[in-house]
């Protein structure tokens, strides 16, 4: 039956648990700071229930499309009403009402956990941070949009940067970056529907260490973020100087 593929994203999910916990960061996972300053958890608290919304609206999202396959097995020309339907279909297929169940609540949970990770390493640089960089660090967060203000591209925290797209734990310290090239980048696309733009913008950040000057690494990173970024780089490139 074609309804099967809505099994899919239960499968799917499975494999995605393994390679997360086959790669996981132990160091990150272990963090745990209970004195930030209230105003710091704050911050924390609410980044907390951003996730949960995140979470649970990619989750269904993500698993919808599959399970609208099963509408196909419930059309008919029967005299019962669709939610009759439905109800007389998992009697017949209980296990596909487990998995499919199983499959929402699994995903909403995984993207839930994954982001943890960030969520910690977050009030670990909150904790470490003086107060100067959790001005910085304010004063940055009002620069961005709503979501970007939840999901930062990176921290600035004693003189290093800290990537949380990357999952990055260990930080770079503006001394080893030799260069940081800014770019946006225009990705035309064929688009039917004419109320809709019919390009992406792409914003990324070059960045070259002294250790490797002439190959760089690229992350995501807003302009109005990298402006707090050249700064505190152009302050740390000048103390070298002097």
């Amino acid at each position: 039956m074609i309804s099967y593929i809505a099994t899919l994203p239960f499968w799917v999910l499975c494999i995605m648990v393994v390679n997360h916990f086959r790669k996981r960061n132990y160091k990150t996972s272990r963090y745990y700071t209970p004195h930030l300053p209230e105003e710091r958890k704050r911050y924390i608290a609410k980044l907390k229930k951003y996730l949960v919304g995140t979470s649970l609206f990619w989750g269904v999202l993500l698993c919808v499309p599959f399970y609208a396959t099963i509408f196909f097995d419930l059309s008919g020309d029967d005299d019962y009403s669709f939610l009759r339907k439905i109800t007389l279909y998992f009697e017949e297929h209980p296990f596909m009402l487990y998995i499919t169940s199983a499959g929402v609540i699994g995903w909403c949970v995984f993207i839930y956990v994954r982001h943890q990770q960030n969520i910690k390493l977050l009030q670990k640089l909150l904790e470490e941070m003086t107060p100067a960089d959790y001005n910085l660090f304010t004063q940055m967060m009002q620069a961005m949009s709503f979501t970007q203000r939840y999901e930062p591209f990176c921290v600035i925290c004693r003189e290093k940067v800290y990537f949380l797209a990357n999952f990055d734990s260990e930080g770079l310290a503006f001394n080893d970056i030799a260069e940081m090239r800014w770019e946006r980048k225009v990705r035309h696309r064929r688009n039917s529907d004419r109320n809709s733009p019919d390009f992406d913008i792409d914003e990324m950040l070059h960045i070259y260490t002294r250790a490797e000057p002439n190959k760089p690494f690229t992350v995501t990173m807003p302009k109005e973020q990298y402006y707090f970024l050249k700064q505190v780089y152009q302050e740390a490139k000048n103390k070298q100087i002097c």
